[in-house]
């Protein structure tokens, strides 16, 4: 059975260095994980009438142990947390001739997939609903073999955090690159507890590949005993012996920065916008140059509804002597409901919450 209290409550979702060079993980989840999940626990409800109940009590002696946790299963699925409504499931796992579970990044893809909820339901729902999944997808020994890789990933990020907060990155909050190493090299070396050697390679090759590099490019530009001319011959070297999709990965970055340079020029010149089309359909192609205009045309119909919805809760809340009143932050929040659901609703309240920080 996994370790379910063990799961930290916030996800790397991208690369390690990421989260190393952020300091830790975010604590904003306070998501109990010890909560009881749907059907396993029955909650009394005072506010009901006798009848009601007496009726209740009675279905649930009517249901069996089995049905409870059917009607559980069904709830994981039917249910979804709103950040999962309309985004694409991950692909299914594969299997071998011999039905064992092919080791690729699938595996991990679908994990983190829907370990994101975390913070948006209880802890215990979110690793249910995987393994609920993996068992409809799996047979033996693959369902094993998936069900073991499972348990070790969770407990494999509870121990990054502890590794996190124990280190003098999370108390500094300073950007030290051989520190980051030192993490680094802790963390790689708690993964054998966890992971087979493939898994580790499939899980985390690149990551490591992109850390090592990151971190070997900031040793250089720190090391102040370097000329810049130095500098840039290490990083010169760097950049050819590193691995040739990570080269690739550089070369469209600085492209990108090169195009994102350029179309700034023409904007602050005053550019018609043809020419800022023309510009994108020379530097990314046909394809991309109509993606960013769709962007563009996302973006100003965001911006439009955001001000709309600002100027209506500038109005609202001029009939209250504190606009942090209960009653005043019920009426915002009311006026945010009519204008945004679901992922663009939590996106505003972070929005403010911002927004009243500065």
């Amino acid at each position: 059975m996994l370790n379910k209290q063990s799961i930290i409550l916030v996800l790397i979702a991208s690369g390690l260095l990421s989260a190393l060079v952020g300091f830790g993980l975010q604590k904003n989840d306070q998501t109990d994980s010890t909560a009881p999940a749907p059907f396993r626990e029955t909650e009394p409800f005072n506010s009901k009438a006798p009848q009601d109940i007496d009726t209740d009590s009675k279905l649930s002696t009517e249901l069996t142990e089995a049905e409870k946790k059917q009607a559980y299963h069904e709830s994981l699925m039917v249910a979804l947390p709103a950040s999962l409504k309309g985004v694409p499931t991950p692909a299914q796992l594969d299997v071998d001739a011999t039905g064992n579970l092919i080791i690729n990044d699938k595996i991990r893809k679908m994990f983190d997939h829907y370990l994101s909820t975390i913070g948006e339901e209880n802890t215990s729902a979110s690793i249910d609903r995987i393994e609920l999944l993996l068992s409809r997808q799996l047979s033996e020994p693959a369902l094993g073999q998936a069900l073991q890789i499972l348990g070790g990933y969770i407990d494999y990020k509870a121990a990054i955090d502890s590794i996190l907060q124990q280190s003098s990155l999370y108390q500094s909050g300073q950007f030290d690159a051989q520190a980051i190493a030192s993490v680094k090299a802790q963390i790689r070396l708690e993964r054998s507890t966890y992971f087979s050697e493939d898994v580790i390679e499939t899980f985390f090759g690149r990551e490591d590949q992109y850390d090592d590099y990151s971190i070997a490019r900031s040793k250089i530009l720190q090391d102040n005993a370097l000329s810049e001319q130095e500098k840039f011959s290490a990083l010169s070297s760097l950049d050819q012996s590193s691995p040739a999709w990570l080269s690739e990965q550089n070369l469209h970055a600085r492209r990108i920065d090169n195009f994102q340079f350029k179309e700034r020029a023409l904007k602050e010149a005053g550019a018609e916008k043809w020419e800022i089309q023309d510009l994108r359909r020379r530097e990314l192609g046909e394809v991309a140059a109509s993606n960013l205009e769709a962007l563009d045309l996302r973006r100003s119909d965001w911006n439009a509804r955001l001000v709309t919805y600002r100027q209506a809760v500038s109005e609202a809340l001029t009939q209250y002597d504190d606009v942090n009143s209960e009653v005043a932050v019920a009426r915002r929040d009311e006026i945010r409901a009519q204008h945004f659901k679901d992922n663009e609703l939590r996106r505003v309240i972070s929005l403010d919450a911002i927004e009243r920080k500065e």
